[in-house]
């Protein structure tokens, strides 16, 4: 018994990890297929893992487009992982490591940031921004700036905060 606790807490910090080398934020489906394909745990535990993470506040789940979930690694779920992240096995650790980088490249071939600026008649600048996911856009935005430098600074923050961006934007206009 006290050996299944054991790997339950292993199990957690596992999914600990992955949430916190997948840049941010991870689609509950994503996280799912990963540790199902590579059978690392059932269906029915990851389940349980993750509403156990939730309720003690160490995963935050946002709803996403078309009724799916993403997944986000709280500061708690930051420290929790910090302090406990030498108890999961070496070679557990680095195995799931490769599976994570085998993964992620994946989804960057099927990801793509857009942004892009176009200067207009009138002097003033068009800024394009977006993300494709899968050959669709995911999010695409157009705004309309004064000067070049905006428009730079435009693009400098979306391409270095492009996630946060969207979590952000997803959370405002979720909340009622």
């Amino acid at each position: 018994m006290f050996s299944n606790g054991e790997n339950q807490a292993e199990n957690k910090l596992l999914l600990l990890y992955l949430l916190s080398e997948v840049e941010g934020e991870a689609y509950q489906r994503q996280v799912i297929d990963l540790i199902l394909d590579h059978e690392i745990m059932n269906y029915f535990t990851v389940q349980q893992l993750i509403s156990e993470l939730k309720k003690a506040n160490l995963i935050e789940e946002t709803s996403a487009s078309e009724g799916s979930k993403k997944l986000y690694l709280t500061p708690e779920g930051k420290n929790t992982l910090e302090y406990f992240k030498n108890r999961i096995p070496y070679n557990r650790l680095q195995s799931f490591q490769q599976l994570i980088q085998e993964r992620e490249q994946a989804l960057k071939e099927n990801f793509k940031i857009i942004s892009k600026m176009q200067k207009l008649q009138d002097g003033s600048y068009l800024v394009k921004l977006g993300i494709i996911k899968n050959g669709e856009e995911d999010l695409f935005l157009k705004l309309h700036v004064d000067t070049l430098r905006e428009a730079e600074k435009m693009l400098e923050v979306w391409n270095k905060n492009h996630q946060k961006i969207t979590k952000e934007l997803n959370t405002i206009l979720l909340d009622n």
